[in-house]
Order: structure tokens, then sequence, then C-alpha cells
């Protein structure tokens, strides 16, 4: 997974297993994470474990279903946060980071010497 610090994945399915092991490879390589899942439950569960940070309900049936209707939820929620994103400081984005970092456990940063 080719993923920088900040940069925003989508995980579609993301309550399958395949999709946690996905937003938590995301997460340790410092990215926020959209997912889509078919099930609401399942989408509410990750986004109160703090797992995800955004959340875009597929259309009924799965996006494969209605392609246009998938891209057009993706759209509103992708414009969001970036407006979300541009109206903070750089220092408060690193301390936002940081502190969701943390919530995982320790963290030490390592200097060569």
């Amino acid at each position: 997974m080719s993923v920088s610090t900040g940069e925003w994945v989508l995980v579609t399915g993301v309550s399958s297993g395949v999709g946690v092991a996905t937003l938590q490879a995301a997460q340790v390589l410092g990215a926020k994470v959209i997912g889509t899942s078919g099930s609401q439950d399942k989408l509410d569960r990750l986004k109160t474990l703090g797992l995800i940070d955004k959340i875009v309900p597929e259309p009924l049936g799965g996006a494969h279903r209605d392609p246009q209707a998938a891209a057009q939820a993706l759209k509103r929620a992708l414009a969001e946060a970036l407006k979300q994103v541009q109206e903070k400081k750089p220092k408060e984005l690193v301390e936002a980071r940081l502190e969701r970092l943390m919530g995982y456990g320790k963290f030490k940063e390592a200097q060569e010497r």
C-alpha cells in the first residue's frame, strides 16, 4: 500500500474482514479512512470504535449496483472532508493526527545516532 500521512483512503466493504485489515494498514501509515458498506450497523460500530473517519453509505444492494449514486455520495463526502481540512492550520492537523495515533497505544520516535 503506497499511502502517506494525511492522505485519504477509500475502503469499500470496510466492515468485512479484508476491509478491517485494510483500514488498519491505512491507519498505521497515517491515512484517514473513508469506509463504505451495505451494513449501517457495522459502519456505526466501526465509527463508534474510532476506526474510520467518515462513513459513506452504499446504495441499496451495494456500490456495484448503482455506481453513479456511489460516486455522488463519495464526491459529497470528499468535498466535506476537504472543506474541514482547509479550515485548519497545519499545526492543528498535526496535533489531531498525533492525538489519534496516541489513542492506539504507545508511540516512540527513534532517532539515529
